[in-house]
């Protein structure tokens, strides 16, 4: 069984990455507890909506520093620049060897939503979310 992380106030962000040649995708960023830990990251592509049920494939890229939860604009090294574009608490976070299990509240609405994701092959992983 994974880790399980639940009653913290825990973050996750999507920001729109432009890259330098106009390239773009979207960054998946969740927030572990532990606060010496990164920002577990995938990369998604644009049109992905976490907000609404469904499915997508993502690519799980190195974790990220805990900054991009807050964080817009230009990225060192030429990297091209982020935009938040959704931003929700986290409300349960459970991760083991290759899975994830995120639950977060959806808004005003005050449902929920949660997404299982399984990793398939090397860095690509599958996503289902339901709304709970």
């Amino acid at each position: 069984m994974g880790k399980s992380q639940s009653g913290s106030r825990q973050g996750s962000v999507v920001l729109l990455h432009t890259l330098a040649d106009g390239a773009v995708h979207l960054d998946w960023m969740i927030e572990r507890a532990e606060s010496g830990s990164g920002l577990i990251t995938f990369r998604l592509d644009v049109g992905v909506d976490l907000s609404k049920a469904g499915g997508f494939s993502a690519e799980r890229i190195g974790d990220h520093r805990r900054e991009y939860l807050a964080y817009e604009g230009a990225v060192s090294g030429g990297r091209g620049e982020v935009v938040r574009i959704a931003e929700f608490g986290v409300l349960e976070l459970v991760e083991s060897g290759g899975g994830l299990r995120v639950v977060w509240a959806r808004g005003a609405s005050g449902g929920r939503m949660e997404w299982s994701g399984e990793q398939e092959i090397g860095p690509r992983w599958k996503f289902v979310g339901v709304v709970c």
